[in-house]
């Protein structure tokens, strides 16, 4: 399953604002009268990785727009943007050199996602992190959902060219589980509090919004850069 661009991008967001506030969704809507977090974007931009060969990240090194996007792996809605609208934008952006996207994790559904995460991570230490997400997208999880080992495992099995053995040992791997401990508490630090959360150049996007509003934030960085 090849449909992503792979590489990196050490691209920091273009005019960063002081501030910019979201709504947190934990499974698509927020309910009335929900407490709005901050999310800072020079916090967000911060998180920015800089290892060239990062499999959790789209695009042209030199894209002008770097887009980051938060995720829960049992976050049902960052299933619908990733089937629904991701491909279009990386048919639309990504590949034409426009935009570069980087993944993060962020935990909002309790500790199984911890464990999704580190399964993904397990995998794009075998350069199917992408391939991994799409299989694990196509599940349809949502809160409910509970990801033990063995099935995180069977679902390994599933993908194409994946080292279920080498996959197995990355689920009880200290220095995986570490990286994305360390990975979501930066996001919790960031201000991250819902999925799916994006910052794109530095405008939040909230939720899997229509691909139009991805299109227009998109090209406003873009008239920008």
């Amino acid at each position: 399953m090849n449909r992503r661009t792979r590489g990196w991008a050490v691209t920091a967001a273009a005019a960063v604002v002081a501030a910019l506030v979201a709504v947190g969704l934990t499974a698509g809507s927020p309910a009335a009268g929900e407490p709005v977090p901050d999310v800072t974007a020079s916090a967000a931009a911060d998180l920015a990785r800089s290892d060239p060969q990062d499999p959790m990240a789209l695009g042209d090194p030199d894209a002008p727009v770097l887009m980051i996007e938060w995720a829960d792996l049992r976050c049902y809605y960052c299933g619908v943007f990733s089937e629904q609208t991701l491909p279009a934008l990386i048919s639309e952006y990504v590949d034409q050199g426009l935009v570069r996207i980087e993944w993060h994790p962020a935990v909002v559904l309790g500790d199984t996602s911890t464990e999704a995460a580190i399964a993904a991570r397990a995998a794009a230490e075998q350069g199917l992190f992408w391939e991994f997400v799409d299989a694990l997208y196509a599940t349809m999880p949502t809160r409910e959902t509970v990801w033990s080992s063995e099935a995180l495992i069977e679902l390994g099995g599933s993908i194409d060219g994946l080292d279920l053995n080498r996959f197995a040992d990355g689920l009880v791997d200290p220095e995986l589980r570490a990286a994305v401990q360390a990975d979501v508490e930066r996001a919790e630090q960031a201000g991250v509090t819902g999925t799916p959360t994006f910052l794109i150049g530095d405008e939040l996007v909230v939720g899997a919004q229509p691909l139009a509003e991805f299109q227009r934030v998109i090209q406003e960085q873009l008239d920008r850069s």
